[in-house]
């Protein structure tokens, strides 16, 4: 299966759940950044081979194993953002796939390491309800994808405060003068 089909048979899971009326915002793109740990075990191994050639051999192995795992890895995550809720799906060995509605998402952050700077990737950090933490590693757009989730989560929360005030103001007693009393 080639990577095109697989984005397609991946993303086929995601819009067979979606509801009616809702609208894909906003996707993350997994960074080549996800092989940056496997190509530095493979330099390792080029180095060693001048050295020693059993260690060389090792590490080379050791590389292809962690290109594989990252592919799959790669292959697998996922985070899609529509206009009601977030699809999440993460995990190798064990997969999780997670939808989260809008209203159930307290923050967004984005998080970074030095290397993360250098290739150009973060990790997308979501805080729900109920300190429940979802990290999605490797996502090159990953401020994009915090950005239109801040800016659907301010919308709501304007909404919200306004409807509060509207609901105060109708129901709130008249202000006492010296006519009332």
């Amino acid at each position: 299966m080639d990577a095109k089909s697989a984005l397609e048979a991946k993303n086929r899971d995601v819009f067979a759940d979606l509801r009616e009326g809702e609208k894909v915002l906003s996707r993350a793109v997994i960074s080549n950044g996800i092989y940056w740990k496997a190509a530095a075990v493979l330099i390792v191994a080029v180095i060693f081979l001048l050295i020693a050639l059993p260690l060389a051999i090792f590490f080379a192995l050791i590389s292809v194993i962690m290109f594989t795992y990252s592919t799959i890895q790669k292959s697998i995550l996922t985070l899609i953002v529509t206009n009601q809720r977030i699809f999440i799906r993460a995990g190798i060995l064990k997969i999780d796939t997670i939808q989260i509605r809008l209203e159930r998402i307290e923050s967004v952050e984005v998080q970074k390491t030095l290397v993360g700077y250098m290739i150009g990737y973060g990790t997308v950090v979501m805080t729900g309800v109920g300190s429940q933490f979802v990290f999605i590693p490797y996502v090159e757009n990953a401020a994009e994808l915090r950005n239109t989730l801040d800016e659907i989560l301010y919308q709501r929360d304007k909404v919200l405060q306004t409807t509060v005030t509207q609901t105060t103001v109708t129901q709130a007693p008249p202000p006492e003068t010296e006519e009332n009393l």
